[in-house]
C-alpha cells in the first residue's frame, strides 16, 4: 500500500495547516488504514516526532482589525460576542 507508518501519517495531519486539507488528509489516511486492515496486512505503527502544537492557520483579520477599528468596533464585530440562536 504505502510505504508510511500511521506515526508518520499522524504527524503529516498534525502538521498541516489548512483545516480542509487537514481533513481530507486525515479521510485519505484512516482509507488507508482500513484498506490494509481488510487485506490482512495491518500498517506498522513506527515512530515518529509529533509537533508541539498542531499546526494551524493563521487570523491575519484579527490582527488588522485590532490595529484599525476602535475597542468597541472590535467588540461588535467579534466572533465571541455574536448572540447564539435560543433553538439552537
Amino acid at each position: 500500500m504505502t510505504g508510511k507508518t500511521l506515526a508518520q501519517m499522524a504527524v503529516e495531519v498534525l502538521t498541516t495547516a489548512d483545516g480542509r486539507a487537514k481533513t481530507a488528509l486525515s479521510h485519505a489516511h484512516a482509507a488507508t488504514w482500513r484498506a490494509a486492515r481488510a487485506a490482512g496486512d495491518p500498517l506498522p505503527i513506527g515512530r515518529a516526532t509529533p509537533p508541539d502544537h498542531p499546526a494551524r492557520r493563521r487570523r491575519f483579520w484579527i490582527r488588522a482589525m485590532s490595529r484599525v477599528a476602535s475597542p468597541a468596533a472590535r467588540r461588535a464585530a467579534s466572533p465571541c460576542c455574536m448572540p447564539w440562536p435560543i433553538s439552537n
